[in-house]
């Protein structure tokens, strides 16, 4: 017997004391019909298939074994991938970047080992250097030392090598790496933490640099080479929510600043600009709004109209920035005079000014048009004027369902023509519901 023969008879006398041979050869067309069978469900999706691992002989014991726990592999895979597409749909639903963050942490807990996890984005530019900013982050632990607002300078540390590259780092001990860099004072704060491994990967997007995401076990050497492809794709995923992040809030700030320019404007446009009280257009909105009150509430609203009785004379005499000015001196007395918050005061127009009072009936209607009266005379008096009276036509109701705001209006405006007919200086009080004008006081 050669060299060669008598090597390959030893093979063959091993393989058969190690493992028993198959009885028959039908025997040993069942176990590769399982073989067949199994890998035939495996390739339609089914990795759990039971596959024989002994008594089919070596080789295909192995076979067993290797497609076994390639089944296993492919399940533990696929949950993973499901996992991760379940997580992808929550990122892309969500534009609050806590909130999101939040949700990773708990999320990712199965998938990747980590007890602390943290994010920070590059802040500055311009003028002001870059720096890293602690965004958000979450421990198991109970020391908290790199807490949001924690920033550092970016330029010559390691992160911005790590931004350069755009590859994820692992620190597999971090007491030893900060031996060989004791300058580090965010890994020693980091170890006080109880962090003693890290992973680190650099968020970008469409080439802008944005920040850092780390993943922190309180183990030595918990990361892996292949925990790098799964960072990096959670990576990508952050680095998206950032800047849709950044994109709602500029929406939000934008949006503030169209509000309040809006705001501004309505309020430009219902105040009138000589005498910085509400104008026309206000009064009007004011009237509404207290009648339907009134309506509601069943209660009273009085309106009082008034006019200047010698604003013609005094711009005939001394010009029209005289009575410019005394047009701004009688809304100064109607804003001192209207002591609820709810009175409201407007020019109506010309030398015309309105005085809205909700709740208030005709008598106290009639006491409020008193005191302006005298108030006005006492300012006109103070000022050197010869003509500063006023006429005030007053009008009150209690406004039923049916009735409109007009009516109130058409009162006040009766009663005022009829002060001014008497002379002026006077204020006249109307009944809405009649067709006269019954109290006068001068």
């Amino acid at each position: 017997m050669t060299r060669r023969t008598r090597k390959q008879a030893s093979r063959a006398e091993g393989r058969a004391g190690s493992t028993p041979a198959l009885r028959s050869r039908s025997e040993r067309e069942a176990v590769l019909t399982r073989f067949r069978q199994a890998v035939a469900r495996m390739a339609q999706g089914q990795f759990d298939a039971e596959l024989p691992e002994e008594g089919a002989g070596g080789e295909l014991d192995a076979l067993g074994q290797a497609l076994t726990e390639l089944g296993r592999s492919l399940t533990r895979r696929f949950d993973e991938l499901e996992r991760l597409n379940e997580l992808t749909e929550r990122l892309h639903a969500t534009v609050r970047f806590e909130e999101a963050l939040d949700f990773l942490f708990e999320a990712l807990r199965p998938l990747i080992p980590f007890d602390r996890m943290g994010c920070a984005l590059v802040r500055g530019g311009g003028a002001e250097p870059y720096r890293v900013e602690a965004a958000w982050a979450r421990t198991l632990g109970t020391v908290v030392k790199i807490g949001r607002g924690y920033s550092a300078e970016l330029a010559g540390s390691s992160l911005e090598r790590l931004l350069a590259t755009g590859e994820p780092r692992i620190l597999e001990d971090l007491e030893e790496y900060l031996r060989t860099h004791p300058e580090s004072a965010s890994t020693r704060d980091m170890i006080e933490e109880g962090v003693r491994s890290s992973l680190t990967c650099p968020l970008r997007s469409r080439g802008r640099a944005l920040g850092f995401l780390f993943f922190s076990s309180f183990r030595p050497y918990a990361y892996k080479r292949r925990h790098i492809a799964f960072c990096l794709f959670i990576a990508g995923h952050v680095s998206t929510l950032i800047e849709k992040a950044e994109l709602y809030e500029q929406l939000m700030a934008a949006r503030a600043e169209l509000e309040e320019a809006n705001a501004r404007l309505a309020r430009l446009a219902s105040v009138d600009a000589l005498t910085g009280i509400a104008n026309r257009r206000g009064f009007d909105r004011q009237l509404r709004q207290a009648w339907r009150l009134a309506q509601r509430k069943r209660l009273p609203v009085a309106l009082l109209m008034m006019d200047l009785d010698g604003l013609k004379p005094l711009n005939d005499r001394q010009g029209h920035l005289a009575g410019d000015a005394w047009l701004r001196r009688v809304a100064e007395v109607l804003e001192n005079a209207l002591l609820r918050h709810s009175d409201f005061a407007a020019r109506y127009g010309g030398d015309e000014f309105a005085i809205l009072l909700p709740g208030t009936d005709r008598e106290g209607a009639a006491a409020v048009a008193d005191r302006l009266r005298r108030d006005i005379a006492a300012a006109a008096g103070a000022d050197g004027l010869e003509s500063g009276t006023v006429s005030i036509g007053v009008a009150a109701y209690q406004p039923r369902r049916e009735d409109r705001a007009e009516t109130l209006i058409a009162a006040a405006d009766a009663a005022l023509y009829a002060a001014k007919a008497a002379g002026g200086n006077r204020w006249i009080a109307n009944d809405p519901l009649l067709d006269r004008v019954p109290d006068v006081a001068d």
